[in-house]
């Protein structure tokens, strides 16, 4: 597959979605169609995700209003 992302900075957004689709088991060819890049670009995300070196923000509820 193409890679659509021309090697864009990676968003907290992508790698999110990067370490949920890991973490449900799905390929990571697939992952990374979804997140518009090659597979290869990918692979070389998924082991810091999943090793805890990148730290992603967690989502924190706001007060009601």
């Amino acid at each position: 597959m193409a890679n659509l992302g021309g090697n864009k900075p990676w968003s907290e957004m992508d790698l999110s979605n990067l370490e949920r689709a890991l973490a449900r088991g799905y390929p990571i060819e697939l992952i990374a169609g979804y997140l518009m890049r090659d597979a290869d670009e990918a692979r070389q995300m998924h082991e810091p995700v999943l090793a805890g070196s990148i730290r992603l923000p967690i989502a924190r509820r706001s007060p009601g209003i």
